[in-house]
């Protein structure tokens, strides 16, 4: 990671007077990259996507360190939903294995609206039902609290 230091045993100048040499420290520094923040071995990268494929669900392109990798997004994705892909961040330093990248997904809202769009939307919310928005049911202490107020 950035600012770690490795050493290189006997790697360094030759020691004086046929003395074994001495060891070699290199120092480490990570550039940074737009697209990820790295959190120990793993990669966090946000993904935009617009509110229609959140709600419909989609399959999406995400950058990983390796090219491109297909996504499913489920319907009803959330803001702030993730989806991890294994083994897609960072090698290990000691051991075996790889991080895991994990994609933050950032819903899009539309700003400007055609008159038709904004038509089509009033259409779609006069026909919201009291579930639509529903939150999944879970076993949670919170959950409970959520359903008993529905």
């Amino acid at each position: 990671m950035d600012g770690q230091q490795l050493k290189m045993r006997g790697q360094g100048h030759a020691g004086a007077q046929g003395s074994s040499p001495g060891d070699l420290y290199v120092g480490v520094a990570v550039k940074p990259d737009p697209r990820f923040v790295r959190d120990g071995s793993n990669l966090v990268s946000v993904l935009d996507v617009p509110f229609t494929d959140a709600a419909l669900g989609a399959e999406l392109e995400v950058e990983t360190l390796e090219g491109t990798e297909r996504i499913e997004l489920e319907p009803g994705t959330q803001p702030g939903d993730v989806v991890v892909l294994r083994g897609k961040g960072i090698p290990h330093l000691q051991g075996r294995g790889r991080g895991d990248q994990v994609v933050q997904v950032n819903v899009l809202m539309p700003r400007k609206l055609t008159d038709d769009q904004r038509r089509l939307l009033n259409e779609f919310q006069a026909g919201v039902g009291e579930d639509t928005y529903a939150a999944p049911e879970d076993g949670s202490f919170l959950g409970r609290i959520r359903a008993a107020f529905r």
